[in-house]
């Protein structure tokens, strides 16, 4: 099956910052969550998946179609929710949808209204009344109801209370990828414990760079976390991450196959290995972001 969206050695400059060489896959079906550190170049990648800003170089096939900046009819089949979900207070919910409405001709008013039953809008109120979780579900229901193929999510639940978003991510799994929608879903979130709950694959980002992608379950196969006692001796040689906890806790990140090397030689140097065990996506986040 081809796949909905295929990036492939994507390059990106500004001042100060450059997205290098990134390469990427979203498959119908999958949703796919995009991690990493404030700064890491996580919406950069989406505006240029989006096609609202150029890339330097690389190539962006939509549907096996190569597409390149401000295509109309590509933006047209994808849909996007950014943090600040720009709104146009004044009006109100109807109008708000019939003013994105006009613009794609693929619309569908049946499934707009139930988006609106699903996440309890009520169409006659204006904007500027609607709590930060409806203004949510209304930039969700705007980037859903023409139905496109992708769906880009640039930290959706950000400032969302625990029954707003489990409510969200029911509806992710539910809907926004059911089978019959043959859709790619890409999210960006710091919302760890969220990202489990929902996400087949994860992409990890780091200063620009993709580190790792891969399904979370192939992670914890491919990683180690080893829990040691002390870490004073030890601190200025190793060339692995290091993770300190809050209660004074050390853990060293490594890959599965490097592991028993690691412990023989931090057994070596005195420091004794209290654990060896698959790391949490917390761990992961904090040694490879």
């Amino acid at each position: 099956m081809v796949p909905v969206l295929e990036i492939r050695h994507l390059w990106k400059s500004y001042p100060g910052f450059t997205l290098r060489d990134v390469s990427l896959t979203l498959k119908r079906g999958t949703v796919t969550a995009l991690l990493g550190r404030n700064g890491a170049g996580k919406t950069t990648l989406i505006k240029c998946a989006l096609g609202v800003i150029p890339r330097d170089r690389g190539s962006i096939r939509f549907q096996g179609v190569e597409r390149e900046y401000g295509e109309v009819a590509w933006r047209r089949s994808v849909g996007y929710v950014a943090e600040s979900h720009p709104l146009y207070d004044w009006m109100r919910v109807e109008q708000f949808l019939r003013f994105i409405a006009a613009h794609y001709p693929t619309w569908d008013d049946a499934y707009c209204q139930q988006l609106l039953e699903r996440f309890r809008l009520d169409p006659h109120k204006q904007i500027r009344e609607l709590s930060h979780g409806m203004r949510v579900g209304l930039a969700l229901i705007a980037a859903l109801a023409y139905r496109p193929i992708l769906l880009l999510l640039d930290e959706p639940m950000a400032g969302l209370d625990p029954i707003a978003r489990a409510d969200f991510l029911q509806w992710l799994r539910e809907d926004a990828i059911a089978p019959e929608a043959g859709r790619a879903v890409l999210i960006s979130s710091h919302i760890l414990e969220d990202v489990v709950a929902v996400a087949d694959e994860i992409v990890i980002i780091r200063h620009g760079e993709v580190v790792t992608h891969a399904s979370l379950g192939d992670l914890e196969r491919e990683w180690r976390i080893l829990s040691v006692a002390s870490w004073t001796s030890a601190q200025q040689w190793s060339a692995f991450p290091v993770i300190r906890g809050r209660d004074g806790s050390v853990r060293l990140l490594c890959r599965r196959q490097e592991s028993e090397g690691l412990v023989a030689e931090l057994t070596a140097r005195g420091i004794a290995v209290l654990d060896v065990r698959a790391p949490t996506l917390h761990e992961l986040f904090l040694g490879l972001a």
